[in-house]
């Protein structure tokens, strides 16, 4: 992460909990309150930020992630576990490919080094855009292809 400002972390960190969270629930069918939402994606951006200062392995941090929200999510909405679990495990790998394709193309467009990206703030913050927009469009298409059935 080196030396992102926290307004920046913290603004990301929640827009990816929004986006996560309403996947989730897109995915495993709950019904939640805008509040929620936004509480569950506030909390979640102080427990990346928490998990992520551990002195623990690089990815074990998301490891741990997948499985507090996917716990959380499946006692507090009584969901399967598994069903909690798998969603979550489906966004940390959307967000895995689309961070690499971005920093990728990032790279490569704007003719910048991977460092860069991941050491300059703006560039930081801008280069995970791209998995938040695109989760909240997976769970649209999940909410309304569900909502057919």
């Amino acid at each position: 992460m080196g030396t992102i400002p926290l307004y920046l972390y913290f603004t990301l960190a929640i827009l990816e909990g929004l986006s996560v969270f309403f996947f989730i629930f897109a995915f495993a069918r709950v019904n939640w309150a805008k509040k929620e939402l936004l509480l569950f994606s506030i909390i979640y951006a102080i427990l990346t930020f928490v998990l992520r200062k551990l002195p623990i392995s690089f990815g074990i941090h998301s490891l741990l992630l997948i499985c507090l929200v996917g716990v959380f999510v499946s006692y507090y909405y009584k969901v399967k576990l598994s069903s909690s679990l798998f969603s979550m495990i489906l966004v940390y790998t959307v967000i895995i490919m689309t961070e690499i394709l971005t920093a990728f193309l990032f790279s490569h467009v704007f003719l910048i080094q991977f460092d860069i990206i991941f050491h300059n703030p703006l560039w930081w913050f801008l280069s995970g855009l791209p998995h938040v927009i695109f989760i909240f469009i997976f769970g649209l298409v999940i909410k309304n292809v569900r909502r057919q059935e």
